[in-house]
């Protein structure tokens, strides 16, 4: 007895998968099609759509199987025999499965007038409003196409439309054409060209912007100016004067961060790009700061630059570590000469010390020096490397 509850059980809990599943799959298949023909609520909103009896499917239901379930694809077939394109019927609101059901109008075979007028208004780097005269017809006019560079991209039964799937600074071809019950399509309507506006810089970096120096290993606080029509923002950074752009952080929804400078593993030079988005992700303003700032993993003291030094004499290095040398377990000293692609090494401390006596090469004509200063874990690992500013060595006297 257990056994046989239990086997009825199982068998009950697959039906439901099974008609859930199914129920689901006709739900999205309709839900599909009134998406595409913007059907939703009307008279064939239905699964008599695709369907006799269910499971059993009609004409079109098979036909929109065998297209490899897409809509688009069957509608120029006749797919119940009454003499109408299935496209036909579905703006008629007839059923293109059933050959009972067709449009009133069986005998309207002309087609409205062409919409004109069509003209832009309210053009920004995000939206395009468009508007047209209504065209005439026979019977009625049903709604109009809207065409973007030659592609069909929404029907609407209004004189207007909105388009906000575009991008700043782009150029994009309009027409529209009028449809009537039974599918008859209008002439286009007059072309027009349209360029939309290039991001424009109405907000600024507050901080940093003045160039400031920043050790490695801190937090770099960033702020700025909120952007009245901007929902999100995208932080970068450059090494290269903004050549190329590194993401910091995207999708802020304040106007601020604070940026971990860990990440550096030597002296840079860098500038902050701030970009404002709004709600649909289209890109309205930017700024980026006035000067590069200065990201510091260990700052040479001594020399400071532009020393004027004689060959032989000592010269006491002397530097400052960030937060993200404490494992340095040991320093190595390099220096080259007069831009050489060669480093020589001048020498070798165990821990980081924060200085070294350096004994001036000996050179045969005054030469440019810079100085390079090599961190290291106990592993041997690189941790960073801090340059000097270039120095002179002379010949002595």
């Amino acid at each position: 007895m257990i056994k046989k509850y239990f086997f009825f059980y199982i068998m009950l809990l697959i039906f439901i998968f099974n008609f859930s599943n199914k129920s689901h799959a006709v739900s999205g298949y309709l839900n599909s099609f009134n998406t595409t023909y913007g059907t939703k609520g009307t008279a064939i909103d239905s699964c008599n759509l695709c369907h006799t009896v269910k499971p059993a499917l009609n004409n079109y239901g098979n036909a929109y199987l065998n297209s490899g379930y897409n809509f688009q694809n069957i509608e120029n077939q006749d797919s119940d025999g009454d003499g109408f394109t299935n496209i036909t019927e579905i703006n008629a609101r007839t059923f293109p499965g059933d050959p009972d059901s067709k449009p009133v109008n069986s005998s309207d075979t002309t087609p409205p007038t062409a919409p004109t007028n069509l003209t832009a208004n309210n053009v920004t780097n995000s939206s395009i409003f468009l508007s047209w005269s209504a065209a005439t017809d026979n019977v009625g006019v049903s709604g109009y196409k809207i065409f973007r560079d030659y592609i069909e991209i929404a029907n609407t039964s209004s004189t207007n439309y909105t388009d906000t799937n575009i991008t700043p600074s782009t150029t994009y071809t309009y027409y529209v054409q009028a449809f009537d019950a039974v599918g008859n399509v209008s002439p286009n309507s007059n072309i027009i060209q349209v360029t939309t506006p290039a991001v424009t810089s109405n907000f600024r970096i507050l901080s940093p912007n003045e160039g400031e120096k920043f050790q490695a290993g801190s937090v770099l606080p960033i702020t700025w100016e909120p952007h009245p029509k901007a929902t999100y923002y995208n932080i970068s950074y450059s090494t290269n004067n903004g050549l190329t752009w590194i993401p910091i952080e995207n999708g802020i929804m304040s106007n601020s961060y604070n940026f971990d400078t860990s990440l550096f593993k030597k002296n840079v030079k860098c500038r902050i790009l701030v970009s404002a988005f709004n709600s649909n992700y289209v890109q309205i303003a930017s700024d980026k700061t006035d000067l590069p700032i200065t990201i510091e993993l260990a700052t040479i003291n001594t020399p400071a630059g532009g020393e004027v030094l004689t060959n032989g004499n000592t010269l006491n290095i002397n530097w400052t570590s960030s937060p993200v040398l404490t494992n340095t377990a040991k320093v190595s000293v390099y220096y080259k000469l007069n831009n050489s692609f060669v480093w020589k090494l001048a020498g070798t401390l165990n821990g980081n010390p924060g200085n070294y006596n350096w004994t001036l090469p000996t050179v045969n004509q005054n030469s440019k020096a810079i100085i390079k200063i090599v961190f290291r874990n106990n592993m041997g690992t690189l941790l960073g490397t801090a340059v000097s500013n270039p120095i002179t060595i002379t010949i002595s006297k």
